[in-house]
């Protein structure tokens, strides 16, 4: 009879696993997951993640060493604080430095902050796209620091992702906002895109607004100095145009005649020597028309005047 072989138990599944893991991660391979740290509260998640993701495929006597191993990498102030510090565990680590260089605004007070950013007037959508993510992160963080909210970590982290693209859609300018949310997206990364190519064709759209209205302002610059020319050039062709009727000449009318002003003069005079009872009649005036000037039955001008016509 062939034997039978014993039944596995879970507890027999399980270190298989285990044994595989550790044969499989040398030592060397643990400590490339772990980078220096100088105490910078914003990489402090990233850190203890990364610490804590080796620690978890180390075996016992692996874990020990990374233990020192880790405090080695520690440089700057976070160094200095840990220097005159004994850790027995990881644990004891953690807390340390979570509560030195850890954020230390409340669970409530980052979930505020998030909520409560705008874009500023002269923020461009990159700034105020990296406001949101440094506020997102902050929260996140403190999730994962936090004992009590761990229990709810991938419910809690969904809820700040969405809350990060809600405030975001909403805190855009008026028209980047309106053409953000119809466009629907699903996460904060494509909210950003969005915004970020509507901002670039608003930029292209100003640039383009602004050099037609300079070219049209050095246009209207120039028009003046043209009127002003074709005003010149109309007077001169206006007098041009003139032509006396009394003496033919050009570049007159009849009621600036010099020519017949002093003939009508001249005659006057001598009508008056010879008529001295008479009454003397005016020369017409230059503001008369042409009619009244020819019409003068007072005196010998009109027949002048008709026969220097005809």
């Amino acid at each position: 009879m062939a034997e039978s072989k014993p039944p596995s138990t879970p507890s027999a599944s399980k270190k298989v696993p285990e044994i595989f893991i550790s044969e499989s991660c040398p030592l060397q391979v643990l400590c490339n997951f772990i980078n220096p740290y100088k105490g910078d509260r914003e990489t402090l998640t990233a850190f203890l993640t990364n610490c804590q993701n080796a620690l978890d495929l180390a075996s016992p006597c692996q874990k020990i060493i990374l233990l020192k191993y880790i405090i080695a990498k520690l440089e700057g102030k976070a160094q200095v604080a840990c220097s005159n510090k004994v850790f027995e565990t990881f644990d004891e680590l953690k807390l340390f430095l979570n509560q030195n260089f850890g954020e230390r605004k409340h669970y409530n007070h980052l979930l505020l902050d998030l909520q409560s950013c705008k874009q500023q007037f002269n923020e461009t959508v990159a700034q105020f796209a990296l406001r949101i993510e440094s506020c997102l992160t902050s929260l996140q963080s403190e999730i994962h620091n936090s004992a009590s909210l761990k229990k709810e970590l991938v419910g809690r982290l969904a809820m700040t992702e969405d809350l990060a693209l809600f405030t975001f859609n909403l805190g855009l300018s008026p028209r980047l906002s309106t053409i953000v949310r119809c466009r629907e997206p699903r996460s904060l990364n494509d909210a950003i895109n969005i915004a970020l190519e509507e901002e670039k064709l608003e930029n292209l759209v100003y640039k383009v607004n602004r050099n037609k209205q300079a070219h049209s302002h050095s246009e209207g610059i120039s028009k003046p100095k043209r009127n002003f020319q074709n005003s010149i050039s109309s007077q001169q062709n206006s007098i041009s145009q003139k032509n006396c009727r009394y003496c033919k000449n050009p570049g007159h009318d009849i009621s600036e005649c010099f020519k017949r002003k002093h003939n009508n003069s001249k005659r006057n005079s001598n009508y008056q020597n010879n008529n001295p009872t008479a009454p003397i009649n005016h020369v017409a005036d230059e503001a008369q028309s042409e009619p009244e000037s020819y019409n003068n039955s007072d005196g010998p001008c009109e027949l002048c005047d008709n026969d220097n016509l005809n």
